[in-house]
C-alpha cells in the first residue's frame, strides 16, 4: 500500500481527534518525504547507536530539514555494547552481522574503548552509550 494512502488515512483520524500525531518506523528518506507531503510527520523510530550509525548520512539531515524528531531504539546495539553474551541456542542475534566474524572483531574494539572511557567519566558503559546518543542532537530520544 502506498505510504500516501496510509498517512492519508491516519491524517483523517488526526483531523477527527482520534490520533494526536503521526510517526513512522524504519523507513528511508524518500518515504519520509512522501509521507510528510501528505501530513506532517512528527517522529521517526529507527535503530541508532555507536555501532548502528547508518541514519547519520541521509536520514538525519532530512529529518532536521523537515523538523521531525527521532525515537532511537537499539541504543545499546541489542546488548552488544553491554557485553550481553549470546545464548547458546535460539538467540536471533547470532544471525546479525554485528555479532559475527570480522564485524564482531571491529565492534569489540569499540566496546573496549567504551569500557575504558566510561569509568573515567564515572559511569557505566551503557550510560556512556546512551549519553552519546543524547549528545548527538536534541531531537533524538533514546528508547530502551
Amino acid at each position: 500500500m502506498p505510504i500516501e494512502e496510509t498517512v492519508g488515512a491516519v491524517a483523517d483520524l488526526v483531523k477527527a481527534g482520534y490520533v494526536r500525531a503521526i510517526g513512522l518506523s524504519e523507513v528511508g528518506v524518500e518515504t519520509i518525504r512522501r509521507a510528510n507531503a501528505v501530513h506532517p510527520i512528527v517522529d521517526l523510530q529507527i535503530e541508532y547507536s555507536l555501532i548502528s550509525r547508518g541514519p547519520e548520512a541521509r536520514i538525519f539531515p532530512a529529518l532536521r530539514e523537515l523538523g521531525i524528531g527521532v525515537a532511537a531504539h537499539g541504543v545499546l546495539s541489542r546488548g552488544l555494547l553491554t557485553g550481553s553474551p549470546l545464548a547458546a541456542r535460539g538467540d536471533l542475534r547470532a544471525h546479525m552481522p554485528r555479532f559475527v566474524g570480522d564485524n564482531l572483531e571491529r565492534n569489540r574494539q569499540l566496546i573496549e574503548t567504551l569500557n575504558r572511557l566510561a569509568p573515567e567519566r564515572g559511569v557505566a558503559p551503557a550510560q556512556l552509550a546512551i549519553a552519546w546518543v543524547l549528545a548527538k542532537d536534541v531531537a533524538i530520544v533514546p528508547v530502551m
